[in-house]
Order: C-alpha cells, then sequence, then structure tokens
C-alpha cells in the first residue's frame, strides 16, 4: 500500500486540468477511486463523479447525474441554490469548499465521455450533451487557481467538449501509467497466491498482454486477467464486447479492408489517430484503439507514423468472432473451436479436409463478402497460432508446417518466388505453398498445392 501510495504521490501535483485514457478493464475506476482515498487522507476537499453508472438515451439521463452531483456537493459546502449554468454552479462550489476547507480541491471525473461513446441518443440529445459536459468541464480551466488536482479519465478524445477545459494529456505518461497499470508483478503476485507457475504466466502474457501506455514497462488488461484468474483458464474475456460489435460493423459498412489487420508489420497510423473518436468517423481503426483492440508498435519518426497491430490473443479472438458473425457460417460461440480444428487438419497435411471446413464456413456468403469472410477465417486461425497477410498471400505456421495459401495469380508468384526466403526462415519445418481457386458460388472450388 505505501509503494502504490508513493506512485500516487507521484502524480498528484498539478492544477491544470490533466486527461487520462485507457480502454475498459484497465483499471480507470481503480485508479480514480485511489486518488480520492489519497486526496481524502490529505484532508483535501474532493469532488468525484463517475459518468458510467447509467444508460443515456435522453436529456434527462444526463440531467439526473450531473444535478444530483451538483446538489450533493452544494448542500455538503453550504452552497445556495441557483438557476446557473452547470459549469456556474460548479465554480461556486470550488470556491465554497476551498474557504470553508483552507485547502484547495481535488476534482476527479471518471467516464468524462461515457454518455458521448457509449449513450443512445439521437443527435439533438448528444448535442444537448455537449453542451451540459462542456459548462461543466469548463469550471476546471476557469478555478484552476483554487484546484489542487483535477483530472478526467475515459475512454476517447472528445475534443469538443476537452477545449474548454484546456486538458493536459497524460495517457501516455510513464508517472500515471505506472500508478494506474496492470503489471506482470502483479500478475506473479496473484498466481503465487493461488499456486499457479511460470506457464500460466505465459499465458496470461500471450492472451491479455502486449500494451505499453507510457515507458518501456507491459501492461494487462486487468479485467480479463482477473477472469482467467478466477475462472483458472484463459479465454476471450476482454471487456469491450459491445466496442467490437461497433469496430466490426463499420468496417462492414465502410467497406474496410480487415486483411490490413493481419499484415505482419501492422497498420501505418498518424498520431491523430490514437484515442480520438467522433460519432460521424467511418474507419474502424479509431474506436479499435480507444477499446483496446490495436496497440502503438513500430514508430517511424522521419514521417512521424506508427504501426498498429493487435496486442495479444484476446483482441483477435473478440473482433474476428464479430466479423464471423457477420461474414461467415460459423456461430459466434463456436469460432474458436472452428480455428482450433482447422488447424488439426493443417498439422495432419490433410488440406483437402481443411478446405471442407473452410467452404462449411464460407457456405451462403454472398460475392461481395467472400473476401472478407476469407479473411476472417485465417483471423480466426491467428488467435492460435502466427498466421499473416502479406502480398496478398497468407502464411499459417502450425507445429510441423508452414503452409502458404495464394488466392491469385499473381499472389501465387510472389509467394511462390519468396519460397526460398520462406523454407529458410522455416528451419525444420515443411513448407508447403498452395495455389487456391475461388468462386462465389462454391466458394473454393480447387486448390494445388507445389
Amino acid at each position: 500500500m505505501q509503494i502504490f501510495n508513493e506512485k500516487i504521490k507521484a502524480i498528484a501535483t498539478s492544477q491544470e486540468p490533466l486527461l487520462f485514457l485507457r480502454p475498459e478493464g484497465f483499471g480507470k475506476s481503480h485508479f480514480a477511486f485511489a486518488l480520492e482515498s489519497f486526496f481524502a487522507s490529505q484532508k483535501t476537499p474532493v469532488l468525484s463523479l463517475n459518468f458510467g453508472s447509467r444508460r443515456y438515451k435522453t436529456k434527462s439521463d444526463l440531467d439526473c447525474v450531473v444535478l444530483s452531483a451538483l446538489q450533493a456537493w452544494e448542500s455538503v459546502w453550504h452552497v445556495e441554490k441557483s438557476d446557473l449554468s452547470e459549469g456556474e454552479r460548479l465554480c461556486k462550489i470550488i470556491s465554497s469548499a476551498k474557504k470553508a476547507s483552507g485547502k484547495k480541491v481535488a476534482i476527479i471525473i471518471d467516464d468524462y465521455d461515457f454518455p458521448i461513446v457509449e449513450g443512445e441518443a439521437d443527435s439533438e440529445t448528444l448535442s444537448y450533451y455537449t453542451s451540459v459536459l462542456s459548462s461543466l468541464f469548463g469550471a476546471l480551466k476557469i478555478k484552476r487557481g483554487e484546484v489542487e488536482f483535477s483530472l478526467l479519465l475515459g475512454l476517447s478524445r472528445q475534443e469538443n467538449i476537452l477545449r474548454f477545459a484546456d486538458v493536459k494529456d497524460k495517457t501516455y505518461d510513464a508517472a500515471f501509467s505506472l500508478a494506474a497499470g496492470f503489471f506482470a508483478e502483479d500478475i506473479a503476485s496473484a498466481l503465487a497466491q493461488k499456486g499457479e507457475g511460470a506457464s500460466f504466466e505465459n499465458k496470461m502474457r500471450q492472451w491479455y498482454g502486449g500494451y505499453y501506455f507510457g515507458g518501456e514497462k507491459e501492461s494487462f488488461c486487468a479485467k480479463s486477467v482477473l477472469r482467467a484468474l478466477e475462472t483458472g483458464s484463459v479465454g476471450s474475456y476482454f471487456p469491450s464486447a459491445r466496442m467490437a460489435q461497433m469496430a466490426a460493423e463499420k468496417a462492414r459498412l465502410s467497406l474496410f479492408d480487415i486483411s490490413l489487420f493481419l499484415q505482419k508489420n501492422g497498420i501505418e497510423a498518424t498520431d491523430e489517430s490514437f484515442f480520438t473518436l467522433r460519432n460521424d468517423e467511418t474507419s474502424p481503426i479509431p474506436i479499435m484503439l480507444c477499446a483496446g483492440f490495436l496497440e502503438k508498435k513500430a514508430r517511424d519518426k522521419t514521417l512521424g507514423t506508427f504501426s498498429l497491430a493487435f496486442p495479444n490473443r484476446a483482441t483477435r479472438a473478440v473482433f474476428f468472432a464479430e466479423t464471423a458473425r457477420r461474414f461467415t457460417a460459423i456461430p459466434s460461440l463456436q469460432t474458436r473451436i472452428w480455428a482450433i480444428n482447422a488447424l488439426r487438419e493443417l498439422e495432419k497435411d490433410d488440406l483437402r479436409s481443411f478446405f471442407t471446413a473452410v467452404n462449411s464456413a464460407l457456405r451462403g456468403v454472398i460475392a461481395s463478402n467472400l473476401r472478407d469472410a476469407l479473411t476472417t477465417l485465417f483471423g480466426l486461425l491467428s488467435v492460435c497460432t502466427n498466421c499473416f497477410f502479406e502480398d496478398g498471400y497468407f502464411t499459417v505456421e502450425t507445429n510441423s508446417f508452414l503452409h502458404v495459401f495464394a488466392f491469385d495469380l499473381k499472389s501465387m508468384q510472389v509467394a511462390f518466388e519468396r519460397l526460398y526466403t520462406k523454407t529458410f526462415s522455416a528451419g525444420k519445418k515443411i513448407v508447403r505453398k498452395t495455389g487456391v481457386l475461388i468462386s462465389a458460388e462454391s466458394g473454393v472450388s480447387g486448390f494445388r498445392t507445389m
């Protein structure tokens, strides 16, 4: 507890409004509670508010949360009721709290963007939400001289709201990440208490790790790890199921090429993409970043770009289960078992049975969805093994084989010209290069292994 308090103390010194973003399940609310407890122990007046406790469809949904908080604070700090705006009322509360206590105020607002991102309101109501929240958060800037510490926690950047608060983004700050993160030592401690060994810890890393928000230390999805510890087995416990549904639907509606997600070097993006989420955005990439389905990898310092990739198996499993539900005939709860059985056929070098399983999954798929359906199947394989898409061909690795599948003449030529390199990198594994014919009517209509 002492070490944790030291981590909190290292970051809890800033008068300017701060912003800290994390996907769902990464301990934001626990962090907010720890901050609240720390300031309370210092006898600092604390104004804390959580927007993630209800659904938002109508104007009254937001009013209930905001007005209840304001009325409670006004009662505690003896502020007269008035017909001022939300922000003006918060300004009066801050001044009264400081005057009554003799100390500056700490303000912690959790899930600040929840009504916008997770709400189900129409455009008029969303505009009202933006107006109310802008007024409320604007008080953080106006009263910064009377505030010891103020922090907005959330999932995404909502610039039309944040500009009124003039926040400083701490999302990738190393000290904040250390204070809020869930790390390998936390997993090791929990596993030691349960008597689990290093092999289970390695599975945790494969399924729930791979995040580097600040500094060099690997961070984990806390909610998924705790669920795995509770059940005693790894699985698709990723908490942002609704975000996966939204991302897969955006990919379908925008005709986004989901094979890009399987590229070995990831998807190139600029810094503006990170945690920026707008309702009119058509690409699935921003929402996948906000939800934790993609993570920064290599950086091109010259051009100022990053490559994005799935950080772990859990994110792959959840996302491709959703695309499978939209593009293939595989029931969503059967996606992982389909991949396991398909990989068994590849390990046996039984390509006929493998393509029978592929055709079964492609049954009823319309011609315009065939490419995405096929990519989804290889995406499901990537949950269980190394599987990449390069220059028009897929590479799938099993214990004994390195399978190279090409689906058109050009990609066949490229794939097979690189056979020497593939064979060299495969070590003792047997390389299988297979040309595949696809038709809209029958899926895989023929194949030839060379």
